[in-house]
């Protein structure tokens, strides 16, 4: 997981770029938010397909990875 999330901050430009080609790997489903979008890429699967209190845990370093990018 540490090398997603680095490939994702690498390439967070084009990650967030990509109108509709982020994809779940679980479900398939297309993501269209920012958080959505770099959760999906660094985790491998939607938030909907992860458990709400993993979401919460993880989704504190797409918060951060986001701050970061809005700086």
């Amino acid at each position: 997981m540490p090398n997603n999330i680095l490939r994702v901050a690498k390439n967070y430009e084009e990650i967030l770029k990509a109108d509709n080609e982020v994809k779940c790997q679980v479900c398939g489903e297309k993501q269209w938010s920012p958080f959505d979008k770099l959760f999906a890429e660094t985790y491998e699967k939607c938030v909907d397909c992860t458990d709400a209190t993993d979401v919460e845990r993880l989704g504190v370093n797409i918060f951060k990875l986001l701050d970061k990018i809005n700086e």
